[in-house]
């Protein structure tokens, strides 16, 4: 059947290299396919078929010549590099890995009496050339069914493999000593040393980071030959194929359109190889091809095919994903470098969709491009490593669940090299629903929901790392002012690490009792990155419990006119371990500690362990303040009670400016710094009792610019409010 891919071109601009001819001495070995590589010899069409990888019919013999003769043989089938778990089964899961690729076409030198006798760069050539590429590239986007099936071990027929691949170059080389693979060196390693990594003409970047194809001549063959230098190659990234000018152009009928069908097949065949591949008639390691009477692109002639079953498919994406991804034997290869994939930038033309009715399940490391979307209905647990690129999000729907059930979601960077080390991806964009309240039993994954309440967003022993605002309970898409109906999704992280996130949550206002909660949870910042912890904008009832917040360039917990409990948590070398701001009077309470001495929290090198700015009904209870610029900071109308905390080494442990009228009590704290009480301004409705000081300055009362620093009587005669002042020769000044 004849191919019309495109009509010959005019004379291409594609580079012609020239090369003296090298002396070599010939192979000590006899040429592979005598020596003991199968051929296979069909007396009907005079077609043979050759296949020189290395190993490939389990041998382990390397006729090369300087090939590593690298061979990944039984992959690992448990935890996230489960290799069976890398199969296209759903080929949305899977974004497209396409790899580039370089053709050289390897000549006689120039001026031999012969002539080139190979593919030339003119319309005939390159019209033979591109024809078999298009060809190939079909093989592995159009699969067929497998048949006869394994009975034992049937494979689904996954049509598309989504491997694809982008050709970069054609380049032509004269050099007779790489032309022929039957008298001279083209089956030897060397031809990929010469002509490519020791080659100036050669960018850098493509030495390395491409897949090469070498078209070369033979003149003892006429049909299929090649050879890959291994399965699942490693640093010697290049295939070898050879024949077909022979049976093209020199042939004595010309046969220009069935000949890239065959030379097609025989490509992809030698990419597999070189992908992770063994021969299907061979230990191969995939029980789905072990029936011999199918045909697969992985045997010869005549039961040569195009068909890939679940397995192969499975053992080339594990190989093309990460260097990192290696044999039992430990066994690895670097053909990921041949991926140019676009893993940094979002690829905004599909996202991923997980149903609704469906349970998904990720259990294997994988870098996505897109966003993905959780419908309403659908649920997905994440336990292994996803990757994203720059602004990708994860959206949970109304009436939809997203599990991180031990696994990690990051930004791509950490998975793949090529990215910007200053990349973020965007949010889990969880969506409420204003009008439909939070319930406790949300927390459980067994939780029947309604599809028109809250997006569930679970963690439990995850990993939260390189968002921009990583968990975010709003929605996408939906404009305002609808937008604010879609507020109140519901959060419970525990035992989770948010890690190097410009921001790691952000609730939205949210009139309910809001019931999301984070519990055994770390909140670092590692490389800079991380500014915030949580911010909460008008939600009450929001936990944190026994969380850490470490190093944050802004705020652990921010709250606006927000309610929140911080109990039993960690707040070290942060600007502010917590901000309360209210823009109403009385709307929220804040409970940082309780009387519970086993609730109390921790402040350690924070320059501001807890500001408010007109907080209400702020609770600071039975706390630990330790080296602290300022440990409580309260400015302007506020309503506050500040008890049983200890201060140490702080500048100034209590700070109050201009805090009003309202009765406020600061009661029953023990400091060892150098301001005890620094108090500014009116704050007549202060009262400070039972203090116990041991600083340079116990209390400090001075104006704020015209207003004078008052204070209500503290204590009257008869009725004593036991502060205990500083009595040390160091102290400068009681009050």
């Amino acid at each position: 059947m004849a191919i019309d891919c495109f009509a010959p071109p005019l004379r291409s601009r594609y580079l012609i290299l020239k090369w003296p001819q090298v002396h070599r001495k010939l192979l000590a070995l006899l040429f592979f396919f005598t020596s003991f590589q199968i051929v296979i010899f069909n007396p009907l069409n005079a077609q043979m078929q050759a296949c020189g990888t290395p190993g490939s019919d389990g041998l382990g013999l390397d006729p090369l010549g300087g090939c590593d003769a690298d061979r990944m043989r039984a992959l690992p089938a448990t935890g996230c590099n489960n290799y069976e778990r890398y199969s296209p089964l759903v080929p949305e899961y899977t974004p497209v890995k396409i790899i580039r690729l370089v053709v050289h076409v390897v000549q006689r030198d120039a001026g031999d009496p012969q002539g080139p006798r190979n593919f030339e760069n003119n319309g005939t050539g390159l019209y033979w050339i591109n024809a078999m590429l298009e060809r190939m590239k079909l093989h592995y986007q159009q699969i067929p069914a497998t048949t006869p099936q394994s009975v034992a071990c049937p494979t689904p027929n996954i049509i598309d493999s989504r491997i694809r691949f982008h050709v970069e170059n054609i380049l032509f080389h004269q050099n007779t000593t790489h032309w022929n693979v039957t008298s001279g060196e083209a089956s030897s390693c060397s031809i990929f040393s010469d002509l490519v990594q020791n080659n100036p003409l050669i960018p850098t970047e493509q030495k390395d980071n491409a897949m090469h194809v070498f078209l070369v001549h033979s003149d003892w063959l006429t049909g299929d030959s090649g050879f890959s230098p291994g399965i699942g190659i490693l640093n010697e990234k290049f295939v070898v194929i050879d024949s077909y000018f022979n049976n093209t152009i020199e042939n004595p009928i010309p046969n220009l359109d069935d000949a890239p069908v065959l030379a097609a097949i025989n490509l992809g065949h030698e990419l597999a190889h070189a992908f992770g591949l063994d021969h299907a008639f061979g230990t191969d390691y995939c029980c789905d091809t072990d029936n011999p009477g199918s045909k697969n692109l992985m045997k010869y002639f005549p039961l040569h095919g195009t068909a890939l079953t679940q397995c192969q498919l499975a053992r080339m994406h594990f190989v093309l994903e990460s260097g990192n991804n290696c044999s039992t034997q430990n066994q690895c290869s670097d053909t990921w470098k041949t991926v140019i994939t676009d893993y940094c930038n979002k690829d905004e033309s599909y996202d991923i969709r997980i149903q609704a009715g469906s349970q998904v399940v990720w259990e294997v490391n994988k870098k996505l491009t897109t966003d993905v979307i959780v419908e309403s209905g659908a649920q997905l647990t994440i336990r292994c490593r996803i990757g994203l690129p720059d602004q990708a999000n994860i959206i949970v729907e109304r009436g939809a669940r997203l599990i991180v059930d031990g696994g990690t979601i990051t930004h791509n960077k950490s998975m793949w090299p090529r990215c910007k080390p200053d990349g973020q991806w965007g949010s889990i964009l969880v969506a409420g629903n204003t009008a439909v309240p939070h319930e406790m039993a949300m927390r459980n994954e067994t939780y029947i929901q309604n599809a028109n309440g809250p997006g569930i967003v679970i963690m439990r022993n995850a990993t939260i790392e390189y968002g921009r605002l990583a968990v975010y309970t709003s929605s996408e898409g939906i404009p305002w002012p609808t937008s604010d109906q879609y507020w109140g999704g519901f959060v419970y992280a525990e035992n989770t690490t948010f890690r190097n996130n410009h921001r790691s949550a952000a609730f939205m206002k949210f009139d309910h009792t809001n019931f999301s909660a984070f519990v055994d949870c770390e909140f670092i910042d590692e490389d800079g990155s991380a500014n915030f912890g949580v911010t909460n904008w008008a939600c009450n009832g929001l936990l944190f419990d026994k969380c850490k917040f470490v190093g944050l360039n802004g705020t652990g917990i921010i709250a606006y006119d927000a309610g929140i409990t911080v109990l039993s948590s960690d707040f070290e070398k942060n600007n502010y371990g917590i901000e309360a701001y209210a823009t109403f009077p009385l709307g929220t309470h804040l409970q940082i500690g309780t009387d519970d001495p086993a609730s109390a929290n921790s402040f350690i090198e924070n320059y501001v362990a807890i500001y408010g700015n007109a907080a209400n009904r702020l609770f600071v209870k039975r706390n630990q303040f330790t080296e602290n610029t300022f440990g409580v900071a309260l400015h302007g109308e506020s309503q506050y009670e500040v008890s049983s905390n200890t201060f140490s080494q702080s500048t100034a442990a209590i700070h109050l400016v201009q805090t009003g009228q309202k009765f406020n009590r600061v009661n029953c704290n023990t400091h060892q710094d150098v301001f005890g009480m620094y108090i500014t301004g009116g704050n007549r409705g202060l009262e400070f009792v039972r203090q116990d000081f041991s600083t340079y300055y116990d209390v400090v009362l001075i104006n704020e610019g015209a207003d004078p620093g008052r204070l209500t009587n503290q204590g009257v005669s008869g009725r004593a409010i036991w502060n205990y002042f500083s009595d040390h020769s160091a102290n400068v000044g009681n009050i």
